[in-house]
């Protein structure tokens, strides 16, 4: 990371503790992952990790978190770009697909971790995957007014 080590402010130490999750993430899977190879990552020590993440569920569920606002971040103004409703649903579906192929370690620990969960309904990834399949409602709710 940038300032690997260095005296950051909390909201510096975060994003880079998070941006080293994702990567490590990515590399080695959730099953692998060891918040003790985010701190070596970071050049900090693993206390420094659980001091801002408890466990490493939670800074696992910020790191797809993270990852969830960039995709809508992407996607929602994206879906205006287009006109009519075969090329805006064709739009969002090439779009999730292709997340899903460029992302699929994030992908399966959404899927296989975090919404098995019987308390996911009240969580914040929860209501980002709500927006993203309010996209698509929209853009077939249009689809139905217009009569396509």
């Amino acid at each position: 990371m940038t300032r690997s080590g260095a005296r950051l402010r909390p909201d510096e130490r975060i994003a880079e503790l998070v941006a080293a999750a994702r990567a490590l993430l990515a590399d080695v899977g959730y099953e692998r992952f060891l918040p003790a190879e985010v701190a070596r990552r970071c050049g900090v020590s693993e206390a420094t990790v659980y001091r801002y993440f408890p466990t490493k569920r939670e800074l696992l569920v910020r790191v797809a978190e993270t990852w969830f606002h960039e995709i809508l971040d992407a996607l929602e103004p994206g879906v205006t770009r287009h006109e009519g409703t075969y090329e805006r649903l064709h739009y969002v579906v090439r779009y999730a697909v292709e997340v899903v192929r460029r992302e699929p370690t994030f992908t399966r620990y959404i899927l296989n971790e975090l919404r098995p969960d019987p308390a996911f309904r009240s969580t914040t990834i929860y209501q980002l995957n709500r927006r993203f399949t309010g996209i698509v409602r929209h853009v077939l709710a249009d689809a139905v007014a217009h009569g396509d």
